[in-house]
């Protein structure tokens, strides 16, 4: 369940630090799942505050301004808040672990919300199918 059972995305849900970053992209643990423009990358950690941390990512090469890039991390961001009890069902069998997923846009254009929410769904159920 997430936190007090209300939609929010708090600060302890979100990855911050380097330590956790390299943990996640060079721990050799972590599994991809893509659904193209879509990408999660996640794996499993050690109990670190909350039972699923975030981290949305659109890099510069593929959206070169800065506008467009914030645009769809605002898209993603609130896709992923309005579903991740997805996540959270699962990990309620994970007491003393912790799920880290990074998002990565991976396209040239901006998707609508619709279309977001739909990607974000389908890589949710995915990545809870195979915790």
């Amino acid at each position: 369940m997430p936190p007090s059972g209300t939609f929010a995305l708090t600060k302890a849900e979100r990855i911050t630090g380097r330590t956790m970053v390299d943990a996640l992209f060079r721990g050799g643990q972590s599994r991809s799942v893509p659904y193209y423009p879509l990408r999660a990358v996640y794996c499993m950690m050690p109990y670190s505050g909350a039972a699923v941390r975030v981290l949305f990512s659109v890099p510069k090469r593929y959206m070169h301004h800065a506008i467009d890039r914030n645009h769809v991390k605002r898209q993603m961001r609130e896709a992923y808040r309005l579903n991740k009890h997805i996540l959270y069902d699962v990990m309620a069998a994970h007491e003393n672990e912790t799920l880290t997923v990074a998002f990565i846009w991976q396209g040239q254009k901006s998707e609508s919300s619709e279309g977001m929410a739909k990607r974000m769904v389908n890589i949710l159920t995915r990545i809870s199918d195979k915790i």
